[in-house]
């Protein structure tokens, strides 16, 4: 189950924010750093970076023991020892420790999920996750918790409950795939299976559709890229007008970006059917190149890069390209067509739906 770390520094930032009258300047500025180490070691999957955050936790917590700001740095070392750590013991001392000073619906939640990722205290986890949902009234917030309990039934082997709490979750929210596709994943009647499935296909096709209307409608259509230059991995600056007479299909990825990953294959399966479309893997500025070959391209998810147009630019930032995975299609003037956000299984029959009408 996917770790919710954007909801925690929603909590630390606004317990922060709500405290620091309170907070002497160190102790204001002990907590802003570890917030800081705390996003970048998990973001980078940074042991170097947790250790340290992690020692800088515990010498705070001792010199400042009645200080306010003890539940955020107890929030920041959970969440870390929960990312990286495997002692149970620690993890649930720091847990409780957590409870004892936010005791709020939302932290039991947060909680019980760590717990559950590790398969430990499931009982304890449960029971939490019952206290948090009682009083929870955000209906995204209920759904993550409902998902939470349905994880920790199912580890425990009580399939009827996770099948039970995973259709509230359905019910607050019936557009979701995942949701469909984790009551799939327990369901063994076959009618009702055969009814998922159907719920499945329909929703992938309502995605699909949605997915291509919005191409069309980005605010970067009809932008010209012609104009702007790029990094090969050696270090050499390269013009993108040479991509003038040539239909082109850009991808915005990050090495950090589980989506960017799995969109890759699909992406991949594209160029192996239409060798004369000219595909750039793209990233942004934020490692040298030295940094990406050393660190990154010896991994397999991104060995490929090595033997493809892949390219370092900030024409993200000039686009104004938040978010990745991002995958624009040029005509043959080098004009934005089709602009696709996010992942979706079905980006390769929509590129080859776009070289058609561009050819």
């Amino acid at each position: 189950m996917k770790i919710t770390f954007l909801i925690w520094i929603t909590i630390l930032i606004t317990s922060i924010c709500a405290q620091d009258k309170t907070f002497t300047n160190e102790e204001l500025g002990v907590t802003t750093y570890l917030l800081n180490e705390s996003f970048h070691a998990s973001k980078f999957n940074s042991v170097e970076r947790y250790e340290n955050a992690k020692d800088s936790c515990y010498r705070f917590l001792k010199k400042y023991p009645n200080s306010f700001a003890r539940a955020d740095v107890f929030r920041v070392l959970f969440t870390m020892l929960g990312n990286f750590s495997t002692a149970e013991k620690e993890i649930l001392q720091v847990a409780d420790s957590l409870l004892k000073y936010d005791n709020l619906p939302l932290t039991k939640v947060s909680v019980a999920e760590k717990l559950i990722n590790k398969t430990t205290y499931l009982e304890k986890a449960v029971s939490l996750l019952n206290d948090g949902l009682s009083e929870l009234e955000n209906q995204n917030h209920l759904i993550w918790g409902f998902v939470a309990r349905a994880e920790a039934y199912k580890l425990l082997g009580n399939i009827n409950n996770a099948k039970m709490d995973y259709y509230e979750a359905i019910k607050i929210d019936s557009s979701r795939e995942d949701l469909w596709q984790a009551v799939a994943g327990i369901t063994t009647n076959e009618l009702e299976s055969g009814m998922i499935k159907k719920k499945i296909h329909q929703i992938r096709e309502e995605m699909t559709e949605d997915y291509r209307e919005k191409s069309l409608k980005s605010e970067i259509i009809g932008r010209n890229i012609l104009s702007n230059t790029a990094f090969n991995l050696k270090g050499e600056e390269v013009s993108l007008a040479s991509l003038k007479s040539k239909i082109t299909v850009i991808n915005f990825f990050g090495f950090w970006c589980s989506w960017c990953v799995k969109e890759f294959p699909h992406l991949l399966e594209f160029q192996e059917k239409y060798p004369d479309v000219e595909i750039i893997f793209m990233a942004d500025k934020r490692f040298t190149l030295e940094e990406i070959e050393s660190k990154y391209l010896e991994l397999e998810q991104f060995s490929f890069l090595k033997h493809n147009n892949f390219l370092v630019s900030e024409l993200d930032n000039k686009l104004g390209i938040k978010a990745v995975p991002r995958t624009i299609v040029l005509d043959r003037d080098g004009n934005i067509r089709y602009d696709y956000s996010g992942y979706n299984e079905k980006i390769a029959d929509l590129l080859e739906e776009n070289v058609w009408g561009l050819e």
